[in-house]
């Protein structure tokens, strides 16, 4: 315990000396910065970076709220004009001169 006293004693004192052009106050705050980040300082930063955190909200939201106007955009009128062209069976019995008549494609008729 007289050990720790006396280390907190000299490290007081001498705050700024450099050593190894490392200053003894660096050391503590070293170690209290490695204590911090292994103690779950990194979800506080997060947490504290409130812009980023607001920003990138916003943007998901803004994102999913305009995809889901396109989506539904997207099935009214291209649904609409799918359904007005006709269907399938129409188009495969077309013919290829419109003055030729209707054509049978080759091989078994599709029910």
């Amino acid at each position: 315990m007289t050990l720790l006293a006396a280390l907190a004693i000299l490290g007081w004192l001498h705050w700024s000396t450099t050593v190894f052009s490392l200053t003894v106050g660096a050391v503590p705050t070293a170690l209290v910065c490695v204590a911090l980040g292994a103690a779950g300082w990194g979800p506080l930063t997060k947490w504290i970076q409130y812009r980023k955190t607001f920003q990138s909200i916003l943007i998901g939201f803004s994102m999913g709220t305009l995809g889901c106007i396109l989506a539904r955009l997207h099935l009214h009128v291209f649904d609409r004009l799918f359904l007005w062209h006709g269907r399938l069976k129409r188009l495969v019995f077309a013919p290829a001169d419109p003055g030729a008549g209707p054509t049978r494609p080759a091989g078994p008729r599709p029910r």
